[in-house]
């Protein structure tokens, strides 16, 4: 054979080697990322598995507060009559079920991809409309603080309907602006998966901002927001407390001179009444029950405010007497009408102001587990670096314990408010006798066809 015969012989053969070479690194190169995925959602697997709890008390959280905050929705909005507690409470109670609906579906979706979250702008606007509902109910609360000191502290400044429902605007106008800087801050993740050479993907404080100043602007927010919600339960709620207690020390025959004051400043708005007593009737004030809340169709709320007015108008006809004659029978009796009204009136001041107090409460308590493991782990005291499934467990059972006052809320004016008790019930005898009646119709049209 010729050596010219072997070189091209040769020649040929190369090119069919190189090829093979290529084809062999292009499957090793695919084989190995095909590996890579398919470990890190084996990771995944078994860090759901680990985080199982706290997902069943996500979902649970988010269920009893979507159903809670419906009822409360519907109830005080076409049920109750108006006054500013309930726009109070319909405001808390839109904040909760966007919290339950934006906020725990960001949150499930993190519990199940702790390692392969890719979505960034879907992230940034769930972050985002967490942060908003977490701002915007610590400020309304503070409003209610402020509201419910007015009412019992001082009474005739008490804060009107048209008043709550500007404050609700500029809240929710200032908890939007402090809360933009969420969708800056947060995003996708790189994390640690625990396997050497591999990383995962999350969403939390994105890798941009990470060792910058935006994330702790934003926590220092959070945490001022806090402190100064906690400074207003406090001081107001103190000094309400203070105030109801030396009511109930006084007694009717102690009570009657400090009154007179009072009620002479009252005459002028008796007159206003005789004009427009469709505005009596709407304060909660005038009419008796347990809340200042009322239900549309109660029997004794006509009676009740007319038996107001009427009490109204003798005071004012008879004051005179009272400061000329303490002595006089006719006098007095119109007082202790008068006197009397006024302690059903605490009484629903104070049952209401009782049911504002434990839900600021509940916030307070929910909010607190998510705050302190933040800053344990923004300052490395705790929570850094995970060691142990339980420890990942209690920290995100930390992270997230502000879903506790989201069905908490509705369970809470369920127990404190009969009107809204009542209510509940009545709609749920509604529904389960529609749901009967449903099921009757099913089983008629089966049998028709049949």
């Amino acid at each position: 054979m010729k050596m010219s015969d072997i070189t091209t012989r040769a020649l040929k053969i190369r090119p069919n080697q190189s090829d093979f070479n290529a084809t062999s690194l292009e499957y090793d190169f695919h084989g190995e990322t095909t590996h890579e995925n398919d470990l890190i959602w084996e990771l995944n697997k078994n860090k759901v598995i680990v985080l199982l709890p706290v997902i069943v008390y996500v979902i649970l959280s988010v269920v009893v507060g979507i159903i809670g905050n419906t009822f409360v929705c519907y109830i005080y909005w076409r049920r109750l009559r108006r006054s500013p507690s309930r726009i109070f409470i319909l405001f808390l109670a839109l904040l909760d079920l966007i919290s339950c609906v934006v906020g725990a579906g960001s949150e499930l979706i993190d519990l199940f991809q702790p390692y392969v979250f890719t979505a960034v702008w879907s992230c940034k606007l769930l972050r985002f409309g967490l942060s908003f509902t977490i701002i915007a109910a610590s400020f309304t609360l503070i409003c209610v603080a402020f509201d419910r000191y007015y009412k019992v502290c001082r009474p005739l400044d008490a804060f009107p309907i048209r008043k709550v429902k500007t404050l609700c605007i500029v809240v929710a106008t200032l908890s939007f602006v402090l809360a933009f800087p969420a969708v800056l801050i947060f995003g996708i993740r790189t994390v640690d998966t625990g396997t050497p050479g591999l990383k995962g993907t999350e969403c939390s404080t994105q890798d941009s901002v990470k060792g910058t100043l935006y994330p702790v602007v934003y926590y220092i927010i959070l945490f001022l927001a806090f402190l100064i919600l906690l400074g207003c339960f406090i001081l107001l709620y103190i000094r309400i407390g203070s105030e109801i207690w030396k009511r109930k020390r006084l007694t009717i025959g102690e009570s009657l001179p400090d009154k007179i004051k009072v009620l002479k400043e009252r005459q002028s708005q008796a007159s206003s009444a005789k004009q427009d007593r469709s505005v009596l009737h709407d304060d909660p004030s005038s009419r008796s029950g347990p809340t200042d809340d009322e239900s549309r169709g109660s029997k004794g709320e006509s009676r009740a405010g007319c038996e107001n007015l009427a009490v109204t108008e003798n005071v004012s006809m008879n004051s005179k007497k009272y400061s000329a004659a303490n002595g006089d029978d006719g006098a007095k009796r119109p007082l202790k009408r008068r006197t009397s009204s006024m302690g059903r009136m605490s009484i629903r001041t104070v049952r209401t102001t009782t049911i504002f107090f434990a839900v600021s409460v509940a916030f307070v308590v929910s909010f607190l587990p998510y705050l302190i493991a933040n800053i344990l782990k923004f300052t490395k005291a705790a929570f850094y670096e995970i060691h142990s499934d339980a420890e990942e467990v209690v920290y995100n059972f930390c992270v997230r314990s502000y879903f506790i006052s989201n069905f908490m809320n509705p369970i809470i004016y369920s127990m404190l408010n009969i009107n809204f008790r009542r209510e509940c019930k009545k709609l749920l005898k509604r529904i389960m006798e529609n749901l009967k009646h449903c099921c009757m119709c099913q089983r008629k049209n089966e049998m028709n066809i049949r």
